[in-house]
């Protein structure tokens, strides 16, 4: 069923919400504040994205291709102040869900290319060898060459990673994420 929403927040996942007749829907890739249409699957209160009728003051350009389409970064499109905002918000109401009332800082940002950890999927087939991150909402995997959230040491071990697992995984098609790190 095709809807007309208005997001009015942002979930814990970092899902906009919106409030449907039958309750909340999460929309991926949304911001409070924005129009949007939506396809519902009577399923589940999951939607998709169709089209922004009104964009977000928050809305930023993302910096990164995979955006959209990679199950990673949620909120790229989201204004720096406002996304530290919410992250803050996110931690105050994780502690009053456990009835600690403690004074949280503001959140420190990371910079681009300042993230040393990353959980990588990789599958292979008979001519193809994909390493990346899953498609948001989906076991199918998104190769990545480039992550701009990715410390360069990390991104520039990809090509070699790829390789490697491709020699160790035998005759398995697919290993299960893990965390890669750098120092």
């Amino acid at each position: 069923m095709e809807l007309e929403v208005e997001i009015t927040r942002l979930g814990a996942q970092g899902d906009g919400v919106a409030d449907g007749p039958a309750g909340p829907i999460f929309v991926p890739f949304t911001l409070p504040g924005e129009r949007v249409r939506v396809v519902v699957d009577g399923e589940n209160d999951y939607a998709k994205l169709v089209d922004v009728l009104q964009s977000s003051p928050d809305w930023v350009a993302p910096v990164c291709s995979h955006f959209g389409v990679c199950g990673g970064c949620a909120l790229q499109h989201m204004e720096t102040q406002a996304y530290l905002r919410w992250k803050r918000d996110q931690v105050i109401a994780a502690l009053r869900s456990r009835s600690l009332d403690a004074e949280v800082e503001g959140v420190r940002p990371v910079p681009l290319s300042g993230r040393r950890r990353a959980s990588l999927a990789f599958a292979r087939g008979a001519t193809w060898a994909v390493l990346g991150y899953h498609r948001s909402r989906s076991h199918e995997l998104i190769d990545v060459e480039v992550c701009p959230v990715l410390s360069p040491r990390i991104v520039a071990a990809l090509p070699k990673i790829r390789e490697a697992l491709a020699r160790l995984l035998g005759g398995r098609r697919e290993l299960m994420p893990r965390t890669v790190a750098s120092r």
